[in-house]
C-alpha cells in the first residue's frame, strides 16, 4: 500500500518498510523490557487535567484522543530515562510516524505511538490510523526502514478536576513488509488485525506488564 501511495503522490518509489533483523529486534525488546521494569510502570497512575483550553480559547473536557496523546507524552519521557541504548527524537514535517527511536549505534527506527483502554484484542476492529502521506517517512529516514508500533494499554476514571489513568501493559509490534493493514482514505490497522498478524506469523510482538481480568 505504501508503494501505491508513493505512486499516487508521484514520488520515486523507495523501500519504506524493511524486514527486521532478529538481532536488532531482540536488542530493542530487551532494552524496553528493562526500562519497563526499571520504571515500575505496571499499574502506575498519571493524573491529567480534566479540562483544557483549546486554541480558540474555549474550555473543553479531555477526549479519548487527547488522553492517549497526553499519557504517551508523560510516559515516553519517563520510559526514555530507562532506555540505556536508545532515545527518542523528532521527525521532519507532520504525519507518520510519531517519533524516531535512535539507537546508540546510529540506527533510526520509525516509532508510532498508540494507546487503548480496551482489552478485547481479538474482536476490537477500531481503526488506528498509520499514515496518509509518505512525506515524513521519506524526509526523515533512509532505507532500510524498520517500524515499531507501540500500543499502550491503560484504564481511566474521572475525578472532579482530573482524569486518572492507570497503565497496565505495553506491546511492541515489529511490522514486516507482509504485515496486513486496511485502507479507507488512510492506511490503518486495528488490534484485531494486529492480533491476526501475530497469530499468522506476519510479524513479531513483545509485551510488558499484565492486563487485569
Amino acid at each position: 500500500m505504501l508503494d501505491g501511495l508513493q505512486k499516487w503522490e508521484k514520488n520515486e518509489k523507495i523501500e519504506l518498510v524493511s524486514t527486521w533483523n532478529d538481532r536488532e529486534r531482540t536488542a530493542v525488546s530487551k532494552c524496553f523490557e528493562a526500562a519497563w521494569e526499571k520504571g515500575k510502570f505496571a499499574e502506575k497512575e498519571y493524573r491529567l487535567p480534566l479540562f483544557y483550553m483549546q486554541k480558540n480559547g474555549k474550555k473543553k473536557q479531555i477526549t479519548n484522543q487527547k488522553i492517549g496523546t497526553d499519557i504517551w507524552n508523560a510516559f515516553r519521557e519517563e520510559l526514555e530515562a530507562g532506555l540505556d541504548d536508545y532515545k527518542f527524537e523528532s521527525c521532519k514535517h507532520k504525519g507518520y510516524p510519531d517519533k524516531r527511536l535512535v539507537s546508540n549505534t546510529g540506527k533510526n527506527y520509525a516509532f508510532e505511538e498508540k494507546a487503548t483502554s480496551g482489552w478485547d484484542d481479538k474482536n476490537d476492529g477500531l481503526r488506528m490510523v498509520i499514515c496518509n502521506s509518505t512525506t515524513r517517512l521519506r524526509e526523515t529516514f533512509e532505507p532500510p526502514i524498520n517500524h515499531i508500533w507501540a500500543l499502550l494499554y491503560y484504564k481511566f476514571r474521572f475525578e472532579p478536576k482530573e482524569c486518572v489513568c492507570t497503565l497496565y501493559s505495553l506491546q511492541l509490534h515489529f511490522p514486516e513488509p507482509q504485515t496486513p493493514v486496511s485502507a479507507k482514505m488512510e492506511i490503518a490497522t486495528s488490534k484485531k488485525i494486529l492480533g491476526d498478524a501475530v497469530e499468522n506469523k506476519d510479524h513479531e510482538k513483545v509485551s510488558f506488564g499484565t492486563l487485569p481480568e
